[in-house]
């Protein structure tokens, strides 16, 4: 659809018309207000994707929407300002997002100019592609650390797979308030964590029991850390070495951590000495890291 409609509630009566849909798209069709009851929720039972492209607010529509189980849903939007996007583009109730739960990967990536966030899982994909405008210098870390915090929205404890590229955000002293943190601790069946150019430091002491006051350890089923890194002196190997040790005496000890440098390498003697505390440790020169939408191949 590509004409312009001025009230939801027209939008909603034609999808209640139109029970059959499988495959929709709106591009520039969304009203920037509603008229459409709170209470109002439209069924598509044979829908099979949704692609929106709007300035509007995205909320105003998906409020009133049920996106079946298997359905992909991908969302296209410009924001400015140092708000988490995802509240405002997600609808209030998130149980009419039949197709994000359960969520068992989430990729998200931040650059100085767009960010993507998707999840996916048996039930579906949930896709948000947004392109920050008038950008204002310096309040990146914010965004970043909103953006991050925003996914508690979502139920996580289910995610097996986690992808976070080029997050900025600085670690903190009190690093149980971090938002690195703060994602982590309720992830509980998370295999597999891969950090691409990111600031890894808040991630890596998250995940040190000794880090947490009530020395518990998060994502006791973690299996694989991967670091694409510019060199080794992007990350703190006394603080990734405190982590695996401190795993390891609390009987969770990783299967692998692979460590990719994207230029030339340092000596990476102590990358070594990771060995007494992981099963195996993979240590690579110039490999490729993965596009935003590779963590599930």
């Amino acid at each position: 659809m590509s004409w312009k409609i001025k009230y939801p509630s027209q939008l909603l009566d034609f999808f209640e018309d139109a029970q059959h849909l499988r495959e929709i798209t709106l591009n520039q069709s969304i009203p920037t207000s509603s008229d459409a009851p709170p209470g109002r929720v439209v069924r598509l039972p044979c829908l099979e994707s949704l692609a929106i492209d709007s300035d509007a607010v995205h909320s105003i529509l998906l409020n009133h929407l049920s996106i079946p189980f298997g359905a992909s849903l991908l969302q296209e939007f410009d924001f400015q300002g140092d708000k988490s996007p995802l509240l405002d583009f997600l609808p209030k109730a998130l149980e009419n997002l039949g197709n994000a739960s359960p969520i068992t990967l989430i990729n998200l990536c931040l650059d100085e100019t767009e960010m993507h966030v998707q999840f996916g899982g048996p039930s579906g994909r949930l896709y948000m592609h947004g392109n920050w405008i008038d950008w204002d210098e310096g309040t990146s870390s914010v965004l970043d650390r909103r953006i991050l915090r925003s996914l508690n929205r979502f139920i996580l404890s289910g995610t097996r797979r986690l992808a976070i590229t080029l997050y900025r955000s600085p670690g903190t002293v009190n690093i149980d308030k971090s938002a690195p943190y703060y994602i982590l601790s309720r992830m509980k069946d998370l295999r597999t964590l891969t950090l691409n150019r990111c600031n890894n430091r808040p991630f890596i002491r998250a995940l040190d029991p000794i880090q947490n006051p009530s020395k518990c350890t998060l994502c006791p089923e973690l299996e694989e850390l991967v670091l694409y890194v510019k060199d080794l002196n992007s990350f703190n190997i006394k603080e990734l070495m405190s982590m695996t040790k401190e795993r390891a005496s609390a009987g969770k000890k990783l299967s692998l951590i692979r460590i990719v440098g994207l230029g030339e390498l340092a000596s990476g003697g102590r990358v070594f000495k990771l060995r007494e505390y992981v099963t195996r440790v993979d240590y690579r020169v110039g490999e490729k890291p993965p596009r935003w939408d590779d963590v599930d191949n």
